[in-house]
């Protein structure tokens, strides 16, 4: 008896030990592969040089063009090259200064300000896309590991069947035939195939996450569960105008909104080109003294020009045209995607709806009816009232009634996922998984 007891005791030490150490063991979960793949984006790198590279635009912008300084020795006497000998030789020193044409250098630093606010809004549209697009991943992956257990716990359910159908077939049992017998191991070898390439699956998955998660990630196991996404109806939109409006909101909108508003600059920037151009220009004449050593006055010159567009007139036309064709094209697309975005949202929330009346329906009468079915197969045949080909079926059709209902609960997920990202990540709860 106390060898017996110890026996006991030794296995359950060895499987709290083996437990403990699977729990050490760290998993690829997926909120850690979100993050991961979220701190680690080197877009932000790229996002962040656009960014720095248009305010420095906006810095050299609204700066005055250079000033123009120039020398000179202007009338000098060829003959002898004497600098005193003629009244009107002078060194002369000229400096002229152009200014902007209207308000186009303001208005372009201002242009650049206003793209610089896209950055921003570029770079939280990519975080939620790179959620989505990770959470698609690791789901996909996560949901053919768990297919593959659900197979391989039937196979062996399956071996155990055939194996009792084989002891009652040679015990010359007529209700088992060889055909039943064949015909189970034929479902066996398809459950195997079935499982290798759920495996392919899940691995081809997994390497899809590399693009996003560097390699001692991805060689982590994942874990076996996840904080699934619950979306409460009352935070969604019912309308079609509801949605525009919460999209307005929108990071990937807004930073269309941003690029709108510098369009319209660019606009106005077109339209100073009919604004006069002025420049100042001065000079000082340094003059020698007379032969008998007067001295001569220095000759100092102050002038003004102007740049006045009279023949240019169809070239800045034109440019206020096509500036104003560039507003009109981007207004268009800004339009179309948020009708996009619109639709896309209402698909996604019709879904999310068919999916939980799909998930009610499995959880409470499909589910427990194919167990039922099971179970009164499974009954009948060792009671020796039923046949094995019947269980055989019943089996199977559980096991597909079961994958199809976690699929929906994946589907589901993901549907909630991408409602998540048109939402902006508002109204987010979490809990463990339903």
């Amino acid at each position: 008896m106390f060898f017996t007891y110890s026996k006991r005791a030794i296995f359950c030490l060895l499987t709290a030990l083996s437990i403990n150490a699977a729990a050490a063991i760290p998993h690829l979960t997926l909120e850690r592969a979100i993050e991961g793949a979220v701190t680690q984006d080197i877009w932000h790198r790229k996002n962040q040089a656009d960014g720095d590279m248009v305010l420095a635009q906006a810095i050299t912008a609204s700066a005055l063009p250079n000033p123009q300084v120039g020398m000179s020795i202007n009338n000098l006497a060829s003959d002898s090259f004497d600098f005193n000998q003629e009244a009107m030789t002078q060194f002369k020193l000229s400096v002229s200064q152009k200014l902007n044409r209207g308000d186009s250098a303001d208005l372009s630093a201002k242009m650049q300000r206003q793209r610089f606010q896209m950055f921003p809004l570029l770079a939280q549209d990519r975080r939620a896309q790179l959620r989505l697009a990770v959470a698609k991943l690791w789901l996909d992956a996560y949901a053919n590991e768990q297919r593959q257990l659900l197979v391989s716990q039937e196979r062996q359910l399956l071996e155990q069947l055939i194996s009792n159908a084989q002891r009652r077939y040679e015990s010359g049992d007529k209700a088992v035939s060889q055909s039943d017998i064949v015909s189970a191991q034929v479902e066996l070898a398809a459950l195997d195939d079935r499982i290798t390439q759920l495996q392919i699956n899940s691995h081809l998955a997994k390497l899809q996450l590399r693009e996003w998660l560097p390699d001692e990630l991805v060689s982590l196991p994942l874990a076996r569960d996840f904080k699934a996404q619950l979306l409460t109806s009352d935070v969604l939109p019912v309308t079609s105008q509801a949605w525009s409006e919460h999209l307005y909101q929108h990071p990937k909108l807004q930073s269309f909104i941003k690029m709108h508003q510098a369009l319209m600059t660019n606009v106005d920037i077109a339209k100073e080109s009919y604004k006069l151009q002025w420049q100042f220009n001065a000079s000082y004449g340094l003059r020698g003294n007379e032969p008998q050593g007067a001295s001569r006055a220095d000759l100092l010159s102050v002038g003004v020009s102007v740049d006045v567009p009279l023949f240019n007139e169809e070239r800045n036309d034109s440019k206020v045209t096509v500036a104003k064709r560039k507003l009109v094209s981007h207004q268009t697309e800004r339009l179309l995607l948020l009708k996009s975005m619109i639709a896309k949202a209402q698909a996604q929330q019709k879904k999310l709806q068919l999916l939980t009346q799909r998930q009610e329906f499995y959880q409470q009468q499909l589910l427990p009816q194919v167990t039922n079915l099971v179970s009164a197969a499974t009954t009948d045949y060792y009671n020796e009232q039923g046949d094995f080909a019947a269980i055989l079926r019943a089996s199977l059709a559980k096991l597909n009634r079961q994958i199809q209902a976690f699929d929906i609960d994946i589907e589901r997920q993901l549907t909630i996922f991408q409602l998540q990202y048109f939402l902006n990540q508002a109204a987010i709860k979490e809990s463990r998984d339903e």
